[in-house]
C-alpha cells in the first residue's frame, strides 16, 4: 500500500513532532486508496481527540453529504453507527486498560449522556461490565 521510498524513511520517534508529521502523512496515504469504512475510523478516531463524532461532522471531512456518506458505507456493508460503535469499544478499552478515568469521564468523552448508557453498552458488547473489565485485564 505504501510506496516504496517511503519504506526506506526512518521512523522519526525522537522528535513527537517529526512522528506526528509521519503519522498524518501515512494516515492520509492510506485513506486515499482505503475503503470507505476504514476512511470513516480514522475520522471518527480525530474527531474524537476534539469531541463526540457525528455523522455529519465526518460527511464533511470526508467532503460528500451524509446520505452519499452512508450510500458508501452501504457497499462496503458497514453503516457509519456500527463504525462508531466498534471505535467507542476500542477506545473504552484503550481507556479502562492504560488511564486512571473515571468511569464518568470515559462515558462523557465517549459521548454517552450518562454512565449507565455506557454500562450498558459495554457490558453488550463485552459480556462484562468496564469496572470488572479494567480489574481483570
Amino acid at each position: 500500500i505504501l510506496p516504496v521510498e517511503m519504506l526506506k524513511w526512518k521512523v522519526p520517534t525522537a522528535s513527537p513532532e517529526a512522528l506526528m508529521l509521519y503519522e498524518n502523512y501515512c494516515k492520509s496515504f492510506l485513506m486515499q486508496k482505503s475503503s470507505w469504512s476504514l476512511k470513516v475510523k480514522n475520522c471518527i478516531w480525530a474527531q474524537f481527540q476534539i469531541n463526540v463524532p457525528t455523522l455529519s461532522l465526518v460527511a464533511k471531512q470526508l467532503s460528500v453529504s451524509e446520505r452519499t456518506l452512508q450510500r458508501y458505507l452501504q457497499e462496503d456493508k458497514s453503516s457509519f453507527q456500527s463504525i462508531l460503535d466498534q471505535m467507542r469499544l476500542e477506545m473504552a478499552k484503550l481507556y479502562l486498560k492504560q488511564s486512571n478515568m473515571s468511569m464518568v469521564e470515559i462515558s462523557d468523552r465517549l459521548g454517552f449522556e450518562v454512565v449507565n448508557s455506557f454500562n450498558r453498552f459495554f457490558k453488550a458488547k463485552t459480556g462484562t461490565n468496564p469496572l470488572s473489565f479494567r480489574l481483570y485485564c
